[in-house]
């Protein structure tokens, strides 16, 4: 239960107010201990023991193993600074490559030593510097030009913006990772959440909604893939019917959720329900897109469920 404790005024411009004897004895704090304040992004404050520094990076190690790729995820994911990977049963020399293949992923992380059998990786992006806002809002421009590319290829013929979707999932990928990363630095150090006025529970809408955003783009790619080798004009001409109601109801989904706009999302999830698949051609070639086209239709409604306005 909260305890009450009333400001005093002391002087002519100081504010005090007295802690609780229980917890001052608990922690063993005595006359001249010095207290660390910060301020939360609800307007409470925490109160932390000691001198609190946010930008005392955390270091981690990780011995070489079958699953070194996932645990380099992991630490990123974390939120660790400065990873320390060493040669352990398997050689280190063999996993680099997979090493570096899944640091293509990791915004901010750099191979800083490396020996054949050592790697040392440093986290060199500032978390004050970064928007988790700005990150998901540059995650959805992505798919949503990549969803446009799709259109424009089935209109033109063009194989290029069809490879370019696919190579360009890489980049949303990489921004869902930071935005977890990210997260959770600001749920772990709520002095942070004042660079853009975030509250933890816009933390977790955030999350969800990078999630969402990251299964379009998956959704997007595998599209993208299978029109590559789609050979049927008139085919095509069918997808891009249903690819044009799907954009229409990811941009309306999306406006719902930026622009904290009820009627948007209420009209998204009014056309995902109003999608009708029966029409659409069904083979072998497009099967793979209808399922994908489904999944994207669905990320797109869950999207607008995270409506919430002011």
């Amino acid at each position: 239960m909260a305890e009450l404790r009333k400001i005093q005024k002391t002087g002519g411009s100081t504010y005090v107010i007295s802690l609780p004897k229980k917890w001052i004895n608990r922690q063993k704090l005595s006359k001249g201990e010095k207290l660390s304040l910060s301020e939360n992004g609800d307007g409470s404050l925490t109160v932390r023991i000691g001198e609190h520094n946010s930008k005392n990076p955390s270091e981690v190690e990780i011995i070489s193993g079958p699953n070194i790729e996932r645990h380099l995820l992991e630490k990123y994911l974390l939120g660790y600074d400065i990873v320390k990977i060493f040669e352990g049963k398997e050689s280190l020399e063999k996993r680099k490559m997979e090493l570096k293949n899944t640091l293509r992923f990791l915004l901010g992380y750099e191979i800083m030593e490396e020996a054949s059998n050592t790697m040392t990786i440093h986290n060199l992006l500032n978390p004050a510097e970064i928007s988790i806002s700005k990150s998901v809002r540059r995650m959805y421009t992505i798919v949503s030009v990549m969803h446009k590319d799709i259109l424009k290829s089935l209109k033109t013929g063009s194989k290029t913006l069809l490879k370019d979707v696919v190579q360009r999932d890489e980049e949303v990928n990489r921004l869902y990772f930071l935005i977890i990363r990210q997260i959770r630095k600001i749920l772990e150090t709520p002095s942070l959440r004042d660079n853009e006025k975030i509250s933890a529970s816009d933390c977790i809408d955030y999350r969800l909604v990078a999630r969402f955003i990251e299964q379009m783009g998956d959704s997007l790619q595998s599209i993208a893939e299978s029109l590559l080798k789609l050979k049927n004009i008139s085919t095509q001409k069918q997808v891009l019917t249903y690819l044009e109601n799907s954009y229409e109801l990811n941009q309306m989904a999306s406006k719902g959720f930026f622009k904290k706009k009820e009627a948007f999302a209420l009209e998204a999830i009014s056309l995902g329900k109003n999608i009708n698949y029966d029409k659409f051609p069904k083979n072998k070639d497009t099967r793979p897109i209808l399922r994908n086209l489904i999944n994207l239709n669905n990320s797109s409604q869950d999207l607008a469920d995270t409506v919430r306005t002011e």
